[in-house]
């Protein structure tokens, strides 16, 4: 309609020119911009950041156990001894967290070790064995002047944590080693007379004599509640449907002593006496 065309055929070639002519100026249109876009790149001025980062290697370097830092005072059986003569707060073992609550008791996994390992002052872990499927662990008590600390074994166990007699001379300085199943503590004690303490197979020995004879006499055991409401309440006989006379905050102590019954007898702060379900009952270790 707009000019003469001789045929069909020639106009077509035409319409065919201009097409690729129009493919390489929209080609020629997109490698200028890029190549604008390069050129402002490198004459950008610099800004103060990139003038202080200029010439620094900003790789990031592979994550290895090197780069990573442990968390503060967690230790396992294999980095625990001879690493902090100080003793340590937290110890991870195969079934769980051995540490201490606010009201400086031993507890594993939130809860309490029986019989209760109850700090004078604090409690540290110091050394921790692989005994077969057990973890064996020393419990420092950390006490005053008069006498600077006693000690606790722990056997940390599948279905639990169980303590052992307290025991020591007052003296923290010892040694310890791992002799076979066993494990030697030696310290110096009155009258520099030397104590050889061996724990094997459940028994705490002491130059040959069995340590800890629970006392029978009324009373004679202090003790604490493990009670995931955080108290407990005593009653006037020994049955849950009797009358309230008193109440026990967890971390308070009261005394009590081993008796052959679902309800054990109890006296509390104020010199009452009533009755706790021995569920509820943790026993503490001697103290200071």
């Amino acid at each position: 309609r707009k000019g003469s065309w001789a045929s069909v055929e020639e106009f077509n070639k035409s319409q065919r020119r201009w097409s690729i002519a129009g493919v390489v100026l929209l080609v020629a249109s997109i490698a200028i911009n890029v190549l604008l876009g390069f050129y402002k790149e490198g004459h950008k001025t610099p800004s103060p950041r990139n003038e202080a980062v200029a010439g620094m290697d900003l790789s990031m370097p592979p994550i290895t156990s090197e780069n990573v830092a442990p968390p503060e005072h967690v230790h396992d059986e294999t980095t625990l001894a001879n690493v902090d003569k100080e003793g340590v707060d937290l110890l991870e073992t195969r079934y769980g967290h051995l540490t201490t609550n606010e009201h400086a008791q031993l507890i594993l996994n939130g809860r309490l070790v029986k019989p209760a390992v109850q700090a004078n002052s604090s409690l540290s872990i110091k050394e921790s064995f692989r005994i077969g499927e057990d973890h064996l662990v020393l419990i420092e008590n950390r006490g005053g002047s008069a006498c600077p600390a006693l000690f606790n074994f722990v056997a940390v166990r599948a279905n639990g944590a169980q303590s052992y007699p307290t025991f020591g001379t007052c003296s923290d300085i010892y040694q310890v080693e791992r002799i076979d199943n066993s494990v030697v503590l030696t310290m110096q004690g009155a009258s520099n007379q030397a104590h050889r303490y061996v724990f094997v197979n459940g028994l705490l020995i002491d130059n040959g004599k069995q340590v800890g004879t629970q006392p029978t006499k009324d009373f004679s055991v202090e003790a604490v509640i493990d009670d995931p409401d955080g108290f407990t309440n005593v009653r006037a006989q020994a049955n849950g449907k009797s009358a309230i006379i008193g109440r026990v905050e967890s971390g308070d102590t009261f005394q009590t002593h081993p008796q052959n019954s679902d309800w054990w007898k109890v006296q509390i702060a104020g010199g009452a006496e009533g009755f706790i379900h021995r569920s509820r009952i943790v026993l503490v270790q001697q103290r200071f």
